[in-house]
């Protein structure tokens, strides 16, 4: 399943979380930015169910995903890169 270039709106990169599931990882983002108050630099984490048609990945590594339209229920995005 490739996605091709100009059809991809959001890019992420994330560190897989776990890969307990089958053909499905957890990839956990981070994203850093500055209270507008208290101008504190705060970490957001979010987590997303990434497709892995292979189940080759390992756990605590970076990977790209990007968002795109499935036929599965809870994946909702895709690797571009491995």
């Amino acid at each position: 399943m490739e996605v091709k270039a100009e059809k991809v709106k959001q890019l992420f990169e994330g560190k897989v979380v776990s890969d307990k599931m089958d053909k499905t990882i957890v990839v956990e983002t981070e994203q850093t930015y500055i209270h507008p108050k208290f101008r504190k630099i705060l970490r957001k984490t979010k987590s997303y169910k990434v497709h892995d048609e292979k189940m080759k990945l390992k756990l605590v590594t970076l990977y790209d995903f990007t968002n795109a339209v499935l036929w599965q229920k809870q994946s909702t995005c895709i690797l571009l890169k491995s």
